[in-house]
């Protein structure tokens, strides 16, 4: 899979690795794994979760894919906190591939904010017609 596949979440490979993935959130944020001396402490004082390209920086993961696993790995946690999910269209690593999760208009005007001066080149046409708070409000409840 080449960079310019890559960048617009076009690999197989980007997305062989989610119950990992999951489990690897899980593990981070859940009181449980941690010496029973500390869980009361820390699930006391992790009631907010925030991130934002996890996964879809370095490794030129599919950002979209990466904001499902946390989404899903957070709602699975102890206490359930919540999560707050930052898209960046200037991200260092993979600029503009966040611009994926906003619908339509927003992520075209994202994608053209954050590829400036970078040789990678996410693609307009891969933008969808819903973003990510329309994909959690088909959830809620």
């Amino acid at each position: 899979c080449d960079l310019a596949q890559a960048v617009n979440n076009l690999c197989p490979s980007q997305r062989n690795h989610i119950d990992a993935d999951v489990s690897l959130w899980y593990q981070a944020f859940q009181p449980s794994m941690y010496h029973p001396a500390v869980q009361q402490a820390f699930g006391g004082v992790v009631r907010r979760i925030g991130t934002g390209p996890w996964g879809a920086g370095a490794w030129w993961g599919d950002s979209q894919v990466e904001f499902l696993v946390t989404w899903l790995a957070t709602s699975l946690l102890e206490g359930a906190p919540s999560m707050d999910y930052y898209v960046y269209d200037h991200f260092c690593e993979n600029p503009a591939n966040q611009c994926l999760l906003l619908a339509a208009a927003d992520c075209r005007a994202c994608i053209a904010r954050g590829q400036v001066g970078y040789p990678g080149s996410v693609d307009p046409s891969r933008c969808g017609e819903r973003d990510l708070r329309e994909v959690a409000a088909l959830f809620a409840g």
